[in-house]
């Protein structure tokens, strides 16, 4: 925060003045995690599920949230019928959502570091387990990994961090990726391009490793990937340009 901004860390920090808001964005941020953390379990009921995530996030909003809430809930029904289907195309069959990790740095002190990871897909081969990362956004991302040293863009390696310490076997992380929940609407030249649009919001944004075996690569379709942003390998095999590998 400091490096962003120094007066905006002495306001916050120093000064004590930034007052936290419990906007209407960040409770629909809360709900729609909720949905998606029960989303992929055999006896999921959207409409069951979605009311309690209501019950639990927006218990005070107004006749203009109440509006928005009734296209939020098909947008984010949209979501997860896109989401099923890339779940195609992974590799990797085991998952664990909202998966909440504790890790003691100091038994004296009582200190722990906590996080809760949004979705991980995980592949165990022998004393090995291949894991890899996702954390919903609402809203831009930006997985540019080039401030780490300034302490930003730090979710997703936070990610890699718990995730090393959240199995008793060796963990090997093949990729870790942002996924765009919800969007900011939009307009295009036809239904055809309008489609193409979300679909490409919605496919995965970060960093893949490159695994020489085949049965342990997280995406069956990094060809030409039909759920990572921008992966693609060229004829003799090497990955483009663009790839984040």
């Amino acid at each position: 925060k400091y490096n962003k901004c120094s007066f905006s860390y002495y306001i916050d920090k120093i000064l004590k003045l930034n007052i936290f808001e419990d906007k209407f964005s960040t409770k629909i941020g809360t709900l729609f995690h909720y949905v998606l953390s029960n989303a992929f379990s055999k006896d999921f009921d959207f409409e069951k599920t979605f009311e309690i995530g209501v019950t639990n996030s927006l218990k005070e909003i107004n006749q203009k949230e109440k509006f928005l809430l009734i296209k939020l809930k098909e947008e984010l029904k949209y979501i997860i019928g896109v989401i099923k289907e890339q779940l195609m195309s992974i590799n990797y069959t085991n998952s664990l959502f909202e998966h909440e990790v504790k890790i003691k740095i100091n038994d004296n002190c009582h200190i722990e570091f906590k996080g809760i990871i949004d979705k991980m897909f995980l592949k165990e081969e022998e004393d090995t387990i291949y894991v890899a990362l996702i954390d919903y956004k609402t809203g831009d991302i930006n997985a540019n990994i080039n401030n780490i040293c300034y302490g930003l863009n730090l979710q997703l390696p936070v990610y890699i961090y718990l995730a090393k310490k959240a199995f008793s076997k060796d963990v090997c992380v093949t990729g870790f990726y942002y996924q765009t929940i919800l969007q900011n609407e939009f307009k295009t030249k036809n239904d055809l391009d309008y489609y193409n649009k979300k679909q490409s919001y919605i496919k995965l944004q970060g960093y893949t490793l490159d695994i020489n075996n085949c049965d342990l690569k997280f995406d069956k379709t990094e060809n030409d990937s039909a759920i990572i942003k921008g992966l693609r390998r060229n004829n003799d095999g090497t990955f483009s340009k663009n790839s984040k590998v």
